[in-house]
């Protein structure tokens, strides 16, 4: 999961590189630098407080009722520096990187609604992971990486950089919806899930005791 989680992060920036000149893909890092970076840092925040709530509960339904709160809550937060980034970037843009890079505004906004996705995504996963849940998360980095290695060349070909992030948008959307999905229909996570879990923490503890 996190091979793939690594690779579907980067391949927008890996098609730019192969398929545009230099220029070009100095224009989407910067636009990739503002997309990406302030909903990095909000989705890391998320999963740090959320993780363990997640790991302290043993009860599998209040599991996933704090993870169907933590989903709503994310994505109420990434959507709203969303909207406040997309306000600010025509002003950023020239700001940070110059007048030379005004065509890379439409880019960042473009990339901004894309990037809302990817820290959703990672929370959920890694949430669903803490909980000895892992599957679901492979399943989504996977769909995630081969619907836009699907979709990248028609939407790369027609409209250029906007094209690509476009792609990567409806890419990462198709990956949280599914693990929305996954989640919404659950009633509580396995008993095995349960089991492995509590396994890991006697092991932990054991480990722990030996090295006193």
């Amino acid at each position: 999961t996190t091979v793939l989680l690594l690779v579907a992060a980067e391949i927008d920036t890996l098609v730019v590189l192969l398929w545009w000149n230099n220029g070009m893909l100095g224009k989407y890092s910067a636009a990739l630098s503002i997309a990406s970076s302030g909903l990095a840092v909000v989705g890391g925040t998320l999963h740090k407080v959320l993780f363990p709530h997640l790991a302290q509960t043993q009860d599998p339904n209040e599991q996933i009722r704090l993870l169907r709160h933590g989903i709503f809550s994310a994505a109420l937060l990434l959507g709203g520096l969303t909207m406040v980034l997309m306000g600010i970037v025509p002003w950023l843009i020239p700001i940070l990187f110059g007048s030379a890079f005004r065509d890379a505004i439409g880019v960042t906004e473009v990339l901004l609604v894309a990037y809302l996705f990817v820290p959703l995504k990672t929370v959920i996963i890694q949430s669903l992971r803490g909980v000895g849940v892992s599957t679901p998360g492979s399943v989504a980095a996977a769909l995630s990486l081969g619907l836009f290695l699907l979709v990248v060349w028609p939407l790369g070909k027609a409209l250029g950089l906007v094209g690509v992030g476009i792609a990567f948008g409806v890419a990462n959307a198709a990956a949280v919806g599914y693990l929305v999905l996954h989640v919404s229909r659950r009633d509580g996570f396995s008993p095995r899930a349960a089991d492995e879990k509590t396994g890991l923490r006697v092991h932990v503890a054991i480990l722990g005791a030996r090295q006193h």
